[in-house]
């Protein structure tokens, strides 16, 4: 269970974080 979490965790940081790059790049 939390390595489960902790992948699911790890995927939507890497998700939140192309998200931000993405929406600052002007």
């Amino acid at each position: 269970m939390t390595g489960r979490l902790g992948t699911a965790l790890q995927s939507a940081c890497a998700i939140h974080t192309d998200f931000l790059a993405f929406y600052q790049t002007d």
